[in-house]
């Protein structure tokens, strides 16, 4: 026997939590489905932007749930050219974090299952669809979960997407990313390190330190055009590369298994955010930075965007694209300029020369002004 809902969100990370909140908040009967049972690893460069954790405090998420993760303080960049950048904190106490998925997950699926969401563990298959129109979803059991109104929260190969026949990512618009945990990471210091090598611009490496103990988060990231075009070995020998070449991490352990991952990068002007009673939200909708692969923000921003939408709808029960397509019609208005100066950016920079005139305060501006600019611009991603 089916299970009915008034709206079914597909993907518990921070999209589809924000959506499963928004809509049991208002009111409604939501069901929220993860593949995985929580709290549950993510793979990710856990970096958690001043937007996005305000944010997360803001819905009621109790700033005690963070306390084993400091705010960052600064900022450590390797240029193109091997110099060596040292960018102080903008403001003393900011509030961007590095917090594990396994953490920042976690509590955003218990506020909105402690608001009213109903969470269950299903592998979603398809979309169910009635006349043309959504329906509800169909898992990998066989199990139909019946709702009008479907919201894709569920990543880079989105069902949802799929079924609404929006998977229109190719290799310029898609990354790919690997990282793993590593202890005895030295230096870092509360701060951030990005590293640009030449081979893999406008991609860059990442050291992100994780609590107060030496363990860091250490990655690498890149566009899927530029590292299949890349003869200097494949993700996993350019990862252990990157490693040996950093001297950051001589001596260090790696503490976990090395997990790597797609990202949808936008934006994707032709691609439609919604269709007859679905919304799509977060990577799923292709909101990462193409330049920076940050995400996390305009996930709970899109998510939180489609419950407003979606309680609209079910008050007056029409579910129609053109019902829907305020939601397309304000994520485009928040996020399209930001995306789009990314993806412009990201082309130009692919240029080591580029890049290393753009790190290195090119308008000769006073330090601390530079500076500000710097953190502010990077510690509000994420």
């Amino acid at each position: 026997m089916s299970e009915i809902y008034d709206a079914i969100v597909v993907g518990a990370g921070p999209g589809g939590s924000s959506a499963a909140l928004g809509l049991a908040r208002g009111g409604a009967n939501v069901l929220l489905l993860d593949k995985f049972d929580f709290p549950r690893d993510k793979p990710c460069g856990d970096f958690i932007g001043r937007q996005a954790f305000q944010l997360t405090l803001k819905l009621g998420v109790p700033a005690a749930r963070f306390t084993e993760y400091p705010p960052l303080t600064g900022i450590k960049m390797k240029t193109p050219s091997m110099r060596d950048l040292d960018i102080p904190g903008a403001r003393p106490g900011a509030s961007s974090r590095v917090i594990p998925r396994t953490v920042f997950d976690n509590a955003l699926v218990e506020l909105a299952t402690t608001a009213g969401a109903k969470f269950k563990k299903a592998h979603a298959q398809e979309l169910v669809l009635q006349d043309g129109q959504a329906a509800g979803i169909k898992d990998k059991q066989g199990n139909v979960y019946q709702a009008p109104l479907i919201i894709g929260a569920d990543g880079w190969s989105s069902v949802v997407a799929r079924s609404m026949g929006l998977l229109l990512n190719d290799k310029d618009t898609t990354g790919v990313a690997v990282r793993a945990y590593f202890e005895g990471v030295k230096g870092l210091d509360d701060k951030v390190a990005f590293h640009f090598p030449e081979t893999i611009l406008p991609g860059y490496g990442w050291l992100f330190p994780v609590g107060r103990y030496g363990c860091a988060n250490v990655g690498l990231g890149l566009i899927a055009e530029e590292y299949s075009k890349n003869d200097k070995g494949n993700l996993g020998e350019l990862f252990e590369r990157f490693i040996a070449q950093t001297p950051a991490l001589a001596g260090a352990k790696m503490v976990s298994p090395k997990r790597s991952w797609p990202l949808a990068l936008g934006w994707q002007p032709n691609r439609p955010l919604v269709g007859p009673g679905t919304m799509l939200v977060g990577d799923a909708a292709c909101l990462v930075g193409p330049l920076t692969g940050a995400g996390i923000y305009p996930a709970m921003r899109s998510g939180l965007t489609a419950a407003e939408t979606a309680l609209q709808a079910l008050s007056t029960g029409d579910y129609s694209v053109t019902n829907l397509k305020s939601y397309e019609s304000r994520v485009r208005r928040e996020f399209r300029w930001r995306l789009t100066a990314e993806s412009k950016a990201q082309h130009w920079l692919r240029d080591p020369k580029h890049m290393d005139w753009a790190l290195c305060n090119p308008l000769h501006l006073p330090t601390s002004l530079s500076n500000a600019i710097t953190t502010n611009l990077l510690f509000n991603l994420g």
